[in-house]
């Protein structure tokens, strides 16, 4: 839910996740840099649950230069699988970024990285096999800026993701956060998400759950107001607006 606002139902789960990294100076500029992660996510499932398992394994590999003090460019080369056991589905392959992060001034920041990720998928399913390639431009963009009394953050992405269902996400995200200090004891806040997910390779229509376009946004205003130095009163209003296929929830 929290990467792409997709929800169907609750179900006790077991979430297994490992991972490890490894970095090195190469120069005294440069830094190499490696990274594994394992997950292996089991549902509880009860009745007739569309959730099924599903295991990860990714990994990257690459380097971060600093150009000046304020200025970095880094590139990577990832590789990943994502298996769902049940109904044989599994999307893998490479894929290549580059990225940058700016210190414009003091009080303003940007970072952006953009590159490709070629996938392969496969589906059994009916007694037939599903296959289908996608070569897939991602990328993620953030802007953070900072006031005497406010922040302001923005980001935007478009990323993959494994899920529950079965399939895989291409998530397009943007992400927007606003606070600001009105007073010493009043502060208010602005979170605000919105997600369109996509499959990705092989039609997941075989498994039986409606995974087409998606649409979620999640706004949530709060005001906090801090009564003394150990009691602090927070007021919030959480608005949630889902759509998946025609059909709206709020």
């Amino acid at each position: 839910l929290q990467e792409t606002g997709v929800v169907t139902n609750l179900i006790p789960r077991n979430f297994r996740n490992v991972r490890g990294s490894w970095d090195r100076f190469l120069t005294e500029r440069m830094t190499g840099q490696s990274s594994y992660r394992y997950t292996d996510v089991s549902y509880n499932r009860r009745g007739n649950s569309t959730l099924r398992d599903y295991q990860v394994h990714a990994g990257t590999v690459g380097a971060d230069y600093e150009w000046t003090e304020e200025f970095r460019v880094h590139g990577t080369a990832s590789y990943a699988n994502y298996h769902v056991p049940q109904n044989g589905f599994r999307a893998h392959g490479p894929g290549v970024e580059l990225g940058f992060a700016q210190q414009i001034f003091e009080t303003l920041s940007l970072s952006g990285s953009g590159g490709l990720r070629y996938v392969w998928t496969t589906l059994d399913g009916n007694g037939q096999k599903f296959k289908d390639t996608n070569l897939l431009w991602l990328f993620q963009v953030a802007l953070d800026k900072k006031w005497e009394r406010s922040h302001l953050t923005v980001g935007f992405s478009r990323t993959l993701n494994p899920s529950g269902f079965g399939v895989l996400f291409a998530t397009n995200r943007v992400d927007l956060g606003v606070d600001h200090q009105f007073t010493h004891a009043l502060n208010g806040s602005l979170r605000g998400t919105f997600t369109n997910n996509e499959t990705v390779g092989s039609s997941s229509d075989v498994s039986g759950v409606n995974t087409s376009r998606r649409v979620y946004w999640n706004v949530t205003p709060t005001v906090s107001w801090r009564v003394t130095e150990d009691w602090s009163l927070d007021f919030s209003y959480d608005y949630v607006h889902r759509k998946v296929s025609g059909v709206t929830t709020h």
